[in-house]
């Protein structure tokens, strides 16, 4: 289990610092000198001097209220500086004033924030505002944690009777089969290794298949950091119909 959530939160983070580029533009002539600089900084084909001097750019432009610059500072120092004191006071500071504008991913990033600080109540009650302000992925995010950290956030001194623990994990299921049902490529893949290791659920290669299967046809497969371990699922069954089985009905055997 302690691998498939670290696999899964790795791609959580990355996906929040791509989701600071996909907000709603607000004024073209700022997103514009937001934009020119950012895809500065990550050209790596550019001179290392370049790619510095953008990165000045980009934080005279959230010093000047630029709202892109500081969403994007928001996310990058709260995710990926947690060993900088001054620049996650910095992402904090952005993050208040980006969720001020309505930013989803400031909020997912300030969540994340909270659950690195063991602050699971807050953690909990942000990605909900997350999810009000448009997140798909704080969905993912809080329905994944139903899932796997009930045990953790419900042990020591948080714990509690075990039918609102049981309950929480129900809703953390519902939560992930409407998304996954929704075409969502990370909740179906945490449901086919949810059903593929039986992780508090009853195993189940066949039900596992399907969510896999789903994955494979996504548009993201082919970019997806699951491609390979996917594909050697699938690649290891061989899906059968016996003979007068209900056509909703297969079974999975092993090659």
């Amino acid at each position: 289990m302690k691998k498939l959530k670290n696999k899964i939160i790795v791609l959580l983070l990355f996906v929040s610092l791509s989701d600071a580029q996909s907000q709603v533009v607000k004024d073209s002539t700022s997103y514009s000198e937001f934009w020119n600089n950012y895809l500065m900084v990550n050209n790596y084909d550019l001179e290392i001097s370049k790619r510095e001097n953008a990165i000045e750019d980009l934080l005279e432009l959230a010093d000047k209220k630029n709202y892109y610059a500081i969403n994007y500072f928001a996310c990058l120092y709260l995710m990926s500086y947690r060993f900088d004191k001054e620049k996650l006071e910095v992402g904090r500071r952005y993050a208040e004033i980006a969720i001020e504008y309505g930013s989803h991913s400031a909020s997912y990033c300030k969540a994340i924030d909270y659950y690195l600080l063991a602050a699971y109540d807050k953690y909990i009650l942000e990605l909900k505002n997350s999810i009000k302000l448009g997140s798909e992925l704080a969905k993912v995010e809080l329905g994944f944690f139903y899932l796997f950290d009930n045990s953790f956030y419900y042990g020591g001194k948080f714990k509690i009777d075990k039918s609102k623990r049981d309950s929480r994990f129900n809703e953390g299921i519902t939560i992930i089969k409407e998304l996954a049902t929704n075409s969502s490529f990370d909740a179906m893949y945490i449901l086919g290794r949810i059903y593929q290791e039986g992780y508090y659920v009853k195993k189940d290669i066949l039900e596992a298949y399907e969510w896999f299967s789903r994955c494979k046809n996504h548009p993201d497969f082919s970019e997806s950091q699951f491609y390979d371990e996917i594909e050697d699922f699938i690649n290891n069954y061989t899906i059968t119909v016996p003979p007068n089985a209900p056509k909703y009905r297969k079974s999975a055997t092993c090659d």
